[in-house]
C-alpha cells in the first residue's frame, strides 16, 4: 500500500494543473510630515497625494477572478508610525454588514486589514484588521496560519458613506518589529471582505492552491529612513476576589497585584515579562470523565502563555499548562498521613512567581527564544487528631526553562533546534529534552521534506539516566489541486517529554499517506470540493507488534449557496491490539477484530441571522451488540448587531463497550475489563450583548453529564490478549456531572487598558448511582453544593513614548 502510495506522490508533478505564475506586486509609501487625523475619514491632504493600491483579486469564493466590489487602498509613513487609508466602494451601503463584537472577533461584519512582513522573507508577519463597526482584530502570523492571541497597540477609525465605508489606521512602529537599515524592503497585502456575499479578496493575489499565504505579499517601496522605535510599556494590575466554596462557611476574598512588562532589547528582539501574575478570570476548563489511559488535554487560555509564543511551540515540546499546574505529589500523600490525620488542605495547582520570555528574529533570518518561568513551593495542610497542623510539600520550587534557534532557509525552508529543562532542585531531579527540525521546500513550494528528531533525558539522584527519543520523517506535495505525503513517526519506549511538554503515549510507530483533491474555484452548482483519503499503520515499537490499521475518507463541498455539506468514513480491516488499556507494562488486549464507523455534517450559510450544524454519525464492531452512535450540533442566532445566540449539543451513546475496571492490587497480573454501556451528553449555551466597539457582556453555561453502566459481564485478562469470563462482581457504575458558568463584563477604558468582572460558578458531582433521565442529572447536579467566585480586575497600558510626550 505505501509503496503505491510514494509511487503516486511521484507521478503527481505531471497530472496536477497548476494557476499561471502572478505578477508580485508594488506599491510605493508616502513620507508626510504632518501626519492624518485618525478619524474615518480620509479627508487630509496628505491622503490625495498618496498611491493608490486597487484591481483586487479574489481569494475565495472564486480564487482569481475579479472581485463584486472596488477598493482602493493608499500607505503613508512618517518618523512613528504606518498609515493605510482604504475606500471600500459598496453599490449597496445600506446593505454593509456591521455587527459589533469584542475585540479579535469579526462575527458578522464586513471588513478589511493588511498582512505586513517587515523582515521581507514571508515567515513571519502580523496583520491588522478592522470591521465596519470599528472593531480591530490582530495577529502574529507565519506562513499558514494566525496567532489571533496576540494583542497589539494601535489605532483605527471607520465611517460608513454614500459610496462604502472607510477604514483608518495607524500602526506605531512601536508594535512591530523590524531591521535596522536605510531603506526597509517590508512586504504587504491587502485583504477585504464583503461579508454578505462571503467574498475575500486581496490586493496581491494569493493562490489557493499554492503552499503558504504570507509568501504570497506583494511589496511596499519607499519606506526609508526611519528606525525602530524604542518599544517599552508597563500592564499593571489589581485584583480582587470572593469566593465561596462547599468546604467553608466563610467568604474568601484576595486583593492581588502584579504587572506585565514588554520591552524591545534591540530592532529585533522583546523582553516579555509578568510579575506575580493572576489568571483567576480565564475561562473554566471543560472538564470530562476520562475513562481511557491517557491524559486529559486541555487547552492554554492564559494571555501570557498564549501571545507571542510561535517560536516556542514550533516543535511541539512547550505545552505551558505544565507551568502552574497540579503539584507533582498531589495524590501521593498516603503513605505520609499518620492515624488519625485529617487533611485539611491540598493544593489543585502551583502558584507562579514569575515568566519572562525574550523572542525575535535577527536581520540574517535566526529566530532566537528564550523562556523562563518559576513556581513556589506547593504545601498541603494536614492536622494530627489534636488539631496540631503541619505541612507537606506537594511540589517544591520547580524552574521552568526552554531555548529556540529557529533559522530561515531558502524558500521559506527553515531548521530548528529546541530544548527544555526542568528542574526540581529540593528533589534532585531534572528534565531535558532536546530536538531538531529541517523542513525543506523546492523552490516553487510545490514539495517539501521534513525530518524531526527528539531527545529526551530524565535524572534523578541515585539513579541511572532513562533516555528516550523519537523521530518524524515526511516528503510531500504541498500545492495544487492534488497533494499528498507519506510520513513516518517512532516514539520509543523511554520517550517523555511531559514535565513541559504534552504526550499521550510513547513505545510507538506508525506509518502513514495521505492524498487529496481540492478544487477551489466556482463549478458546477459548487464554489468549492475537497475529499481525501488517508491510511494509517500503527505499531508498538518495542516490541515491533502491529497496533491497528485503518483506512479513512473524507468529502466535503460548499455550495454557491454557502451550504456546506461533508462526509466521511473509516475501516479497520485488522482490528485493534492495544497495549496501553490493560494499564499494566507488556500487557494487551485485543478490543476487537474489525470496526466501521461513517458519518457526516452539514453547515448553513453563517451570514444569516440564524444558522446550524448538524454532525450525526455511527461506528460498529464485529462483536454482538456493541455499537456507537452520535449526534454533535450547534445553532447560532443573532437577534441585532448587538445581541447574539449560540447553542451546542453533544450526545454520543456507546453500547457493550469492554473497558478496564482495575489491577488486583495484590497480583497485578490479575486484570478485570467489564462490557459497559455509555450515555455522554453535553450542552452549553452562550450569550453576548455588545454595548460598542469597547464594552461587552457575556454569558457561558456548560453542562457535562456522564453516565457509565457496567452489564454484569467482568471478564479476566488472558496472556494472549482475550478476555475470559470472570466471577468478579462489584459496583464499578459512574455518574459524573460538571455545571459551570462564566459571566464577565469588560470594558476597554484606553486602548491596552481594561476593566473586567468575572463571576463564576462551579459543581462537581460523582457517584455511583445512576438516575433514569438527564433532566433528572441536571435538577440534582444544581442542588449540590458549589463554588462561586466574584472577581474584578484593573489593567492600565503605558507606554513610555506616550508619556515622554506628555
Amino acid at each position: 500500500m505505501i509503496k503505491y502510495a510514494f509511487l503516486f506522490i511521484l507521478l503527481i508533478p505531471w497530472i496536477v494543473h497548476t494557476h499561471a505564475q502572478e505578477t508580485v506586486r508594488s506599491i510605493h509609501a508616502l513620507r508626510i510630515s504632518d501626519p492624518p487625523k485618525i478619524d474615518g475619514n480620509l479627508d487630509d491632504a496628505v491622503w490625495k497625494n498618496a498611491l493608490v493600491a486597487d484591481d483586487f483579486i479574489q481569494f475565495w469564493p472564486d480564487n482569481g477572478a475579479l472581485p463584486c466590489q472596488q477598493s482602493e487602498v493608499r500607505f503613508l509613513y512618517d518618523n512613528t508610525a504606518l498609515y493605510v487609508g482604504a475606500i471600500l466602494y459598496d453599490t449597496a451601503p445600506d446593505s454593509i454588514l456591521t455587527g459589533l463584537s469584542e475585540r479579535d472577533n469579526i462575527n458578522n461584519a464586513d471588513y478589511m486589514g493588511v498582512y505586513l512582513d517587515p523582515q521581507g522573507n514571508g515567515t513571519n508577519g502580523y496583520g491588522f484588521f478592522v470591521t465596519s463597526s470599528g472593531i480591530q482584530v490582530d495577529m502574529k502570523l507565519d506562513q499558514y496560519s494566525e496567532d489571533g492571541s496576540w494583542d497589539a497597540v494601535w489605532m483605527s477609525e471607520t465611517s460608513i458613506t454614500d459610496s462604502g465605508w472607510v477604514a483608518e489606521l495607524k500602526i506605531p512602529y512601536s508594535a512591530i518589529r523590524f531591521p535596522k537599515m536605510d531603506v526597509q524592503h517590508w512586504k504587504v497585502n491587502v485583504w477585504r471582505n464583503v461579508m454578505r456575499h462571503r467574498q475575500n479578496t486581496n490586493w496581491n493575489f494569493v493562490d489557493r492552491d499554492k503552499d503558504g499565504i504570507l509568501p504570497q505579499s506583494g511589496n511596499l517601496l519607499s519606506v526609508e529612513g526611519i528606525d525602530p522605535a524604542l518599544r517599552l510599556s508597563f500592564t499593571p494590575y489589581v485584583s480582587t476576589y470572593f469566593e465561596k466554596n462547599p468546604e467553608s462557611d466563610q467568604i474568601g476574598t484576595a486583593f492581588n497585584g502584579g504587572m506585565d512588562i514588554k520591552y524591545g532589547l534591540n530592532e529585533s528582539f522583546t523582553l516579555d515579562m509578568t510579575l506575580v501574575p493572576d489568571f483567576g478570570q480565564v475561562q473554566s476548563d471543560d472538564k470530562i470523565l476520562n475513562l481511557s489511559p491517557f491524559e486529559t488535554y486541555y487547552t492554554e487560555k492564559r494571555p501570557f502563555f498564549n501571545e507571542g509564543t510561535e517560536l516556542f511551540n514550533k516543535l511541539g515540546l512547550f505545552h505551558s499548562r505544565r507551568i502552574g499546574g497540579t503539584p507533582v505529589h498531589k495524590g501521593g500523600l498516603e503513605g505520609q498521613l499518620n492515624e488519625g490525620d485529617t487533611l485539611m488542605f491540598n493544593p489543585a495547582e502551583t502558584r507562579m512567581l514569575n515568566a519572562t520570555k525574550i523572542s525575535g528574529r535577527t536581520s540574517s533570518g535566526l529566530g532566537i527564544g528564550v523562556f523562563n518561568a518559576m513556581t513556589m513551593k506547593a504545601e498541603a495542610v494536614v492536622a494530627d487528631s489534636n488539631g496540631v497542623m503541619r505541612a507537606i510539600v506537594t511540589q517544591p520550587f520547580t524552574n521552568y526553562n526552554m531555548l529556540v534557534l529557529d533559522q530561515d532557509l531558502k524558500n521559506n525552508s527553515y531548521l530548528n533546534f529546541s530544548n527544555t529543562n526542568y528542574y526540581r532542585p529540593d528533589d534532585k531531579y531534572s528534565a531535558n529534552v532536546s530536538g531538531t527540525e529541517l523542513v525543506i521546500k523546492d523552490k516553487a513550494r510545490r514539495f517539501r521534506l521534513q525530518s524531526k528528531g527528539v531527545l529526551s533525558q530524565k535524572y534523578s539522584a541515585g539513579e541511572d539516566t532513562e533516555l528516550g527519543y523519537s523521530y518524524f520523517v515526511e516528503a510531500a506535495k504541498v500545492s495544487g489541486k492534488f497533494q499528498a505525503s507519506i510520513a513516518h513517526l517512532v516514539l520509543s519506549d523511554n520517550y517523555d517529554i511531559n514535565e513541559m511538554g504534552f504526550m499521550q503515549q510513547n513505545n510507538y510507530t506508525s506509518t502513514e499517506a495521505f492524498i487529496q483533491y481540492e478544487r477551489n474555484n466556482p463549478f458546477w452548482k459548487l464554489n468549492s470540493l475537497h475529499t481525501h483519503i488517508y491510511y494509517e499503520r500503527e505499531s508498538l515499537y518495542d516490541p515491533r507488534v502491529l497496533s491497528n490499521s485503518s483506512i479513512w475518507y473524507n468529502l466535503r463541498a460548499t455550495s454557491r449557496k454557502l451550504y456546506t455539506i461533508a462526509l466521511n468514513a473509516s475501516y479497520y480491516p485488522k482490528g485493534k491490539t492495544d497495549f496501553y488499556e490493560p494499564r499494566v507494562e507488556g500487557r494487551f488486549v485485543k478490543l476487537f477484530k474489525k470496526q466501521y464507523h461513517i458519518g457526516g455534517w452539514i453547515e448553513t450559510d453563517s451570514r444569516k441571522k440564524f444558522s446550524f450544524l448538524y454532525n450525526p454519525g455511527i461506528r460498529w464492531w464485529d462483536d454482538e451488540g456493541r455499537y456507537q452512535h452520535w449526534q454533535f450540533a450547534y445553532m447560532n442566532l443573532r437577534l441585532s448587531d448587538k445581541f447574539s445566540f449560540y447553542f451546542e449539543f453533544n450526545f454520543v451513546e456507546t453500547f457493550n463497550e469492554p473497558g478496564w475496571i482495575n489491577t488486583d492490587e495484590n497480583d497485578e497480573n490479575l486484570i478485570y475489563f467489564g462490557r459497559r454501556n455509555i450515555t455522554n451528553i453535553t450542552n452549553s449555551a452562550s450569550v453576548k450583548y455588545v454595548f460598542n466597539k469597547s464594552s461587552y457582556l457575556s454569558l457561558r453555561m456548560r453542562h457535562y453529564n456522564m453516565d457509565v453502566i457496567y452489564r454484569d459481564q467482568f471478564y479476566e485478562l488472558k496472556t494472549d490478549g482475550e478476555l475470559s469470563e470472570s466471577a468478579y462482581t462489584a459496583n464499578h457504575n459512574q455518574s459524573y456531572n460538571a455545571f459551570n458558568i462564566d459571566m464577565q463584563f469588560a470594558w476597554r477604558y484606553a486602548p491596552g487598558s481594561e476593566i473586567s468582572v468575572v463571576w463564576k460558578n462551579a459543581i462537581d458531582r460523582s457517584d455511583d448511582v445512576i438516575l433514569p433521565g438527564y433532566f433528572e442529572n441536571l435538577g440534582q447536579t444544581i442542588t449540590y453544593p458549589q463554588t462561586n467566585s466574584i472577581s474584578v480586575k484593573v489593567i492600565y497600558y503605558l507606554d513610555y513614548l506616550n508619556l515622554l510626550r506628555k
